[in-house]
Order: structure tokens, then C-alpha cells, then sequence
């Protein structure tokens, strides 16, 4: 059996962490109904020779300010994305507010949140799957991003594909 899951996500940039000045710069923020379902690290400069223990200090989806994930980012972690898991109870983020790490290195990170629009599991290989949803069941505003994801556990050659068609409607 084949477990590859299609996703499309509108990305926010929360802000962004050196890790070697332990500077944390604030981004976007969501207010609601808008939120970010996950949350996540995205690795753009290579992280030193230890692990280093990440809290992520944030808003709840209820507007409660202070809730902290933590995660462990691993010493080279380069290009990974590492997801944050929140604290107990919590659906969502609506602003990133602060990082700290456990240790001064080399390094730096992108925090980034993710609203889901649309998820598929493609259970069989070599099958072409087709969703249509109705008309605005996604309404993504202007100036946001976007995100065409596909995970694949077959190692395997299979033909990726994903596309989405939408409408731009003028404002």
C-alpha cells in the first residue's frame, strides 16, 4: 500500500531567529477567524554541531497570549521543515511573539504557520485522483502564499502531480 498525502496550505511568515545573536524578528500576524493549524520551523542556515531545544512563544487561537511550543532542532538541520507542536488544548496560532534556544550557535531559522485548504490521501499507485470542491469553500485574500505539498512513502519511481485551478476574482 502506498501512504503519499497531497496538501495545499496558505503559508504566513511569522518572523525569523538567528541563532548565533539569539534574535528573534516579528513577521505577519493572522486575526480571526483565521489560523494557523501548525506550526512550524523551516531551517535556512545550518544549525551548528549540537542540538538545541526551541521554544516557540505564541497567541492561541482564543487570543491568549503566552502559550510556548518546544522542540528539539537537530545539529545540521538544514532544509528540514520541523513542526512545533502547541500546547495542550490549543487549535491554532494567530501571532508568534518570541523565540529562545537552549544554546548560542551558528544558525537560523524561518517560523512559519500553515492554514489547511485542501488534503488528500493517495492510497494506490499509478491512479489519478480528482476533487472538486464547491465554489468559495477557499476564499485565499490577496498577497497571500500558497503552498502545493506532496509526501510520498513509496521510494519507488511515481509520477507526482499536483494542481490546483482556482478563480481570481477582482476586488
Amino acid at each position: 500500500m502506498n501512504s503519499s498525502f497531497a496538501r495545499v496550505v496558505e503559508r504566513i511568515a511569522f518572523g525569523s531567529f538567528v541563532t548565533s545573536t539569539g534574535v528573534f524578528t516579528d513577521g505577519s500576524a493572522w486575526t480571526t477567524p483565521k489560523m494557523a493549524s501548525r506550526l512550524y520551523l523551516y531551517i535556512t542556515t545550518g544549525t551548528g554541531s549540537s542540538n538545541d531545544t526551541i521554544t516557540v512563544t505564541y497567541t492561541n487561537h482564543l487570543g491568549v497570549t503566552g502559550h510556548t511550543g518546544t522542540v528539539i532542532v537537530k545539529s545540521n538541520a538544514i532544509g528540514e521543515r520541523i513542526e512545533v507542536p502547541l500546547q495542550a488544548g490549543d487549535i491554532g496560532v494567530l501571532d508568534v511573539t518570541n523565540v529562545t534556544q537552549s544554546i548560542t550557535q551558528a544558525g537560523a531559522f524561518n517560523v512559519e504557520g500553515t492554514y489547511g485548504i485542501f488534503f488528500a490521501a493517495l492510497t494506490t499507485v499509478n491512479v489519478g485522483y480528482q476533487t472538486t470542491v464547491s465554489l468559495n469553500s477557499a476564499v485565499i485574500p490577496q498577497g497571500s502564499t500558497v503552498v502545493l505539498q506532496y509526501n510520498s512513502s513509496n521510494v519507488s519511481g511515481v509520477t507526482r502531480r499536483v494542481s490546483l485551478v482556482g478563480t481570481l476574482v477582482p476586488r
